[in-house]
């Protein structure tokens, strides 16, 4: 490794924690949160199938947010209270510009369940989610490094 350029392995197992913690989280959270959806409610075991593949998206999601806001960053240590902050920050930007193109397009549609954002008119539990979520994803995945010595 040369000064300046973070290991190119130690990068690829940071990206694979990222995304195996944020896979579980995504997971969970879209089929418990799912009933608030006209398409997915349904029972519990229906839920967990039918949000499989919304988890993978949102678990490759995190980690690209990851990336935009230090996980390039040439230094092996920890995220940072601002990396974190902006993290979360930008999460719940990119999800209510998701939400208003998905739910004006027709992609997905909120029932009774969803409290919605005043103004905007997006859900809230989507928002939350890109907001807590990705951050939660990186602090236990900084949990699990090896330590620097």
């Amino acid at each position: 490794m040369t000064g300046a350029r973070p290991d190119w392995r130690a990068r690829a197992l940071d990206v694979v924690r990222i995304l195996t913690v944020a896979f579980v989280l995504h997971w969970m959270w879209e089929a418990t949160h799912a009933v608030a959806f006209v398409e997915s409610s349904g029972t519990l075991w229906f839920r967990v199938w039918h949000c499989l593949p919304m988890a993978v998206t949102d678990a490759g999601w995190t980690v690209v947010l990851w990336l935009i806001v230090g996980g390039l960053s040439t230094s092996p240590r920890r995220a940072g209270l601002w990396q974190l902050a902006a993290l979360g920050v930008v999460g719940a930007l990119t999800a209510v510009v998701l939400e208003v193109v998905a739910v004006s397009s027709g992609r997905w549609t909120y029932n009774d369940l969803m409290p919605l954002l005043p103004v905007i008119d997006v859900g809230l539990w989507p928002v939350l989610q890109m907001g807590i979520l990705p951050v939660l994803t990186v602090r236990l995945s900084d949990w699990w490094k090896p330590q620097l010595v």
